[in-house]
C-alpha cells in the first residue's frame, strides 16, 4: 500500500478508537469504513464527513474535530460516523481507496468540501450539508441541523413503507408526501411511480414535484406568447406579455397542489419579471406580491425579504429621491409621487422638476393634487425638464383653498418621453 493511502487509513483507525460519549441517550460512533460499520448500531444510518484531502489543508482536522464531538455525536443517535478523503484529481489507486472505505455507500459528491453526507439505514443518500452550515457552525448550531435531517428520514422512510402497502391514487399521496418531507430528498424515481399511479395528476403532485426547481427567465414570458422556435423573434417587452406572464403565475397560486415554499417562489419570480420588464406603473404589483410572499411564511429567507422589496423596488417615484429611469412610465398613466409630502396649508405651492443627470430631457404634461379621493388643484400644461438650457416651463402652479390632511399628488409624464433621466423634485409653500 502506497506511504500516503496508510497514512490516511492508520488516522481514520484511529478515530475508531475514541472514547464515546457514556450515558444512556444513544450517540453516533466511528468506524473506518463501511464494513466495520457494519457490527455498530445504526438505526440513524450513516454520516459521512467528506473533507478535502491534500488540497485544503483545514477540511480534514474540522472533520475529524466534529465526529469527534460529544454534542454531534449525541445529536446525530445511533448512527455511524464514516470519515472519507476527496482527492482533486483522483487516481485510479485513490479511487479504489474510497471505494473500499465507503463500501456499498459508494463514492458522493458534495458542492464544496468538507461536507457532511447522510444515508439511510439502507444505503441511500438523503440530504448534504455543506458550505456556511458545516465550515463556520459551532457544533452546538451543527447539532440541531443533524438531528432535524435524521428526524427528516425517519418521517420520509415511514412514509415510504406506507407506500409500500397502498396502491392506486393512495400510494400516490403516500409517496407525494414522502417527496415533500423537509430535510430529505426522495428516491429518484419517485415522480415516476406517482405518474404511474395516478396519471390524470388528481392529487397536484406531478405537477408540485415537476417545479421544484421553477426559476423566472425571460423564456417563461416568451412562451406565454406561444413562442418556441428560437429562430422567431421575440416579443417587445412590454405590459402585455408581462401581464401574460404574470396572469400564469397567479394560476399557480392559486393551485392547491403547491406548497407555500413553491408559492414564495412563484411570488419571487413575479417580482423579478415585474422588476426586469415592468415599469413604474406596476410597482404597486410589486408590493402585492412581496406581501404574499410574506404571507406565506413570514420567517423563512424570502418571507424576510419581502420588507426589502418593497423598500427596494415597490416605491416608485418617490419625493425624497425624485425620479430615476427605473420609475418613468412608458405611457401616459398618472404616477404618484410616494413618501412624505409637505402639502397641507392652504396657500399656493410651486413642483418644479429639476434634472440632475440622464441624456435625455423628462417631458411632462402636467400635475394633480387630491385630498385622500378628492380632486382639490390641478396645473396641466407641456414642460421639460432637462439640461438648464434645455428646461422650460418645468415648474407646476397648484392653488390650495382649504387643507389639505391626505395629500395625494400624481405626475402626468409624455407618453413618448424618453426614460434615461434622473432628477429631483421641490415643493415650495407662497
Amino acid at each position: 500500500m502506497k506511504p500516503h493511502l496508510t497514512h490516511t487509513l492508520a488516522s481514520l483507525a484511529a478515530l475508531a478508537l475514541i472514547p464515546l460519549t457514556t450515558g444512556a441517550a444513544a450517540a453516533a460512533q466511528i468506524a473506518p469504513n463501511y464494513e466495520a460499520a457494519q457490527s455498530m448500531p445504526k438505526k440513524d444510518g450513516y454520516l459521512v464527513f467528506a473533507y478535502a484531502q491534500g488540497w485544503d489543508k483545514y477540511s480534514k482536522a474540522l472533520c475529524e474535530k466534529l465526529m469527534k464531538d460529544a454534542t454531534i455525536q449525541s445529536a446525530a443517535g445511533e448512527s455511524v460516523f464514516i470519515g472519507m478523503p476527496v482527492y482533486q484529481y483522483g487516481k485510479q489507486a485513490q479511487r479504489d481507496f474510497v471505494s473500499e472505505i465507503v463500501g456499498q455507500l459508494g463514492i458522493r459528491e458534495a458542492e464544496s468540501y468538507p461536507a457532511i453526507l447522510f444515508f439511510t439505514p439502507k444505503n441511500r443518500l438523503y440530504a448534504t450539508l455543506c458550505g456556511a452550515e458545516v465550515i463556520r457552525a459551532k457544533p452546538e448550531e451543527l447539532a440541531p441541523l443533524i438531528q432535524q435531517r435524521i428526524s427528516a428520514m425517519h418521517e420520509q422512510e415511514n412514509l415510504l413503507a406506507q407506500a409500500e402497502q397502498a396502491t392506486g391514487t393512495e400510494k400516490a399521496k403516500l409517496l407525494g408526501a414522502a417527496a415533500r418531507v423537509k430535510g430529505a430528498s426522495a428516491p429518484g424515481d419517485i415522480t415516476r411511480q406517482i405518474k404511474q399511479l395516478d396519471p390524470n395528476d388528481t392529487t397536484g403532485y406531478v405537477r408540485s414535484l415537476s417545479l421544484n426547481d421553477f426559476v423566472f427567465t425571460e423564456d417563461f414570458i416568451y412562451e406565454t406568447q406561444g413562442i418556441a422556435d428560437p429562430n422567431k423573434p421575440k416579443p417587445e417587452r412590454s405590459a402585455g406579455p408581462l401581464q401574460e406572464a404574470l396572469d400564469r403565475i397567479d394560476k399557480l397560486l392559486a393551485d392547491p397542489a403547491y406548497t407555500n415554499e413553491q408559492r414564495q417562489t412563484f411570488c419571487a419570480n413575479a417580482i423579478g419579471a415585474i422588476h426586469r420588464l415592468g415599469d413604474v406603473t406596476h410597482h404597486g404589483k410589486i408590493k402585492e406580491y412581496a406581501d404574499k410572499m410574506r404571507s406565506y411564511g413570514p420567517d423563512t429567507t424570502l418571507g424576510r425579504s419581502a420588507d426589502s422589496v418593497i423598500k427596494a423596488w415597490g416605491s416608485g417615484l418617490t419625493y425624497e429621491q425624485g425620479w430615476a429611469p427605473h420609475t418613468l412610465p412608458k405611457d401616459d398613466t398618472p404616477i404618484e409621487v410616494q413618501g412624505k409630502l409637505p402639502i397641507s396649508k392652504s396657500g399656493t405651492y410651486k413642483i418644479t422638476f429639476n434634472w440632475t443627470g440622464g441624456s435625455d430631457s423628462l417631458r411632462i404634461k402636467g400635475v394633480k393634487l387630491y385630498n385622500d379621493k378628492k380632486p382639490v388643484a390641478e396645473d396641466m400644461h407641456d414642460g421639460v425638464a432637462g439640461y438648464y438650457k434645455n428646461a422650460r416651463d418645468n415648474t407646476y402652479t397648484l392653488n390650495v383653498r382649504s387643507r389639505v390632511t391626505k395629500p395625494h399628488l400624481y405626475v402626468i409624464f409624455d407618453a413618448g418621453t424618453q426614460r434615461k433621466s434622473s432628477g429631483k423634485i421641490t415643493i415650495e409653500h407662497e
